[in-house]
């Protein structure tokens, strides 16, 4: 099998024993260290824990916790700020810079508050908790900030997960544009092609690694229609309407979506060992010999357009994300997007005005009627706007399938947040519980019912 299997195929190798022993050992539990020079506190917060799967140590001062987290590194630490030598915001910037995935607390009664706030900026501290404390929400915070690291190591897995996959990618689109298409050869000699533009074609591909097909359309050579007349007539490729096809997901598996947009392929279906892939170049018999090889089947080709291949794409795999160029034109264009109404019930005292006050900054309106107007008109059932490290994801459900729609920065998740709450007239300074309403909203399109939850999550607000 080609060594490019392992892009198409996840099948799992045969563990060994060795290998079957390690996924039978339980997780080795969190590590907390507490640092405090009183021993008393350090004890009550250790009873803290004691119900907890956490293997908990402390330490008297600065000194003594550095040369613990030598011996054993810890996912979570919470610290005195008031302590001989070193104070606590000292110490925990001196934890940032050796042990950066260690999520840091700063637990006092009697903080320098400039220092405090200081050591917040430079993002040493994740949390910073009074004394005296409530047990129940330092457990509460403690578990959260151990979910915030266990989120951070899968981020920093998948990103380079995620790096080596469009790396491999990479390849084997470098190796499919290497196997260029007999397409071009063929329509030279039926005289389609002068010999000039047959050139000018393998210079624009070398530069631009694009396919055969889409340079001759670009360059207005020829139609897809003419081509495509021309490979059903005289090499009798069967053409096919992919609207009929309902294409099963281990279909859709055995090829990267990226690959398949690149190369205007689609899978359709199986049959035993042969595998029928709609292909608008059936004649790039490179990449259909490297196909073969990398799926373990047979290729069969059948003849479909390019527009209707990347339409099928969109379909299976949704559209490609909106960035937030493509936002600021869908809601800085000309659709009525600032024509959603808000039906207020009757026999409610609040007032439209009293809704709208604190929240009437433009961007967010529009972005939230926005996402409403798109939802509507792409019939979703559901939107989800959930917060994220570095962004917001905004998802749709569309025919029972959620697709990501749209990534906003993190600094409009405030503002976002708080239009929708006040929509539904929800309170926006609680976000430490789950709250529910609803909205009824007119548009320009029709009358709609949505219900609202807001979920508080490590991120922010989940809506």
């Amino acid at each position: 099998m080609s060594k490019f299997s392992s892009l198409f195929l996840d099948a799992p190798e045969e563990a060994t024993s060795e290998e079957t022993e390690k996924t039978e050992v339980k997780k080795k539990p969190y590590s907390i260290l507490i640092v405090d020079d009183e021993v008393n506190i350090c004890r009550a917060l250790k009873r803290v824990f004691r119900e907890e799967n956490y293997e908990v140590f402390t330490a008297e001062n600065a000194e003594s916790a550095l040369k613990q987290l030598e011996l054993t590194p810890c996912e979570l630490m919470i610290t005195d700020f008031k302590m001989p030598g070193m104070n606590g915001a000292e110490l925990l910037r001196e934890v940032k810079q050796r042990y950066p995935d260690t999520i840091r607390i700063l637990l006092t009664g009697q903080a320098d508050t400039e220092a405090v706030m200081a050591a917040i900026k430079d993002g040493a501290v994740y949390k910073f908790i009074l004394k005296p404390w409530n047990d129940d929400d330092l457990r509460i915070t403690v578990a959260l900030g151990l979910e915030q690291y266990d989120l951070k190591k899968e981020n920093d897995q998948l990103k380079e997960k995620n790096q080596k996959n469009a790396q491999d990618l990479d390849t084997l689109a470098k190796l499919a544009v290497s196997h260029r298409s007999q397409l071009a050869i063929m329509l030279n000699k039926k005289n389609m092609l002068n010999d000039q533009q047959l050139q000018k074609l393998y210079k624009l591909q070398q530069a631009k690694k694009q396919t055969t097909l889409s340079i001759i359309i670009e360059n207005q050579w020829l139609s897809e229609e003419a081509i495509q007349n021309v490979l059903m007539k005289d090499f009798l490729f069967e053409k096919i309407d992919l609207k009929q096809f309902q294409i099963h997901e281990a279909i859709l598996a055995l090829i990267p979506s990226g690959f398949c947009r690149k190369h205007s392929v689609l899978p359709i279906r199986k049959d035993n060992m042969r595998l029928i892939l709609a292909m608008a170049d059936p004649m790039n018999q490179g990449l259909i010999d490297e196909l073969k090889f990398t799926v373990g089947m047979d290729i069969q080709p059948v003849l479909a357009k390019s527009k209707e291949i990347a339409q099928k794409l969109s379909d299976v795999y949704g559209e490609d994300n909106l960035s937030i160029k493509d936002l600021e034109t869908t809601i800085g264009g000309h659709e009525p997007l600032d024509q959603i109404e808000i039906i207020i019930d009757d026999d409610d005292d609040i007032g439209i005005d009293d809704l709208l006050r604190g929240t009437d900054e433009p961007p967010a309106i529009r972005l939230v009627n926005a996402i409403i107007m798109e939802a509507i008109r792409l019939n979703a059932s559901d939107i989800h706007i959930q917060p994220k490290t570095n962004k917001i994801v905004t998802r749709f459900r569309i025919d029972g399938v959620l697709q990501d729609k749209l990534h906003i920065p993190t600094n409009l998740l405030m503002p976002l947040v708080s239009r929708i709450k006040v929509m539904a007239e929800l309170d926006i300074t609680e976000r430490r519980h789950p709250q529910d309403g609803r909205i009824t909203v007119k548009t320009p399109l029709k009358i709609v019912d949505l219900r609202i939850s807001s979920l508080p999550t490590i991120n922010g607000e989940k809506i």
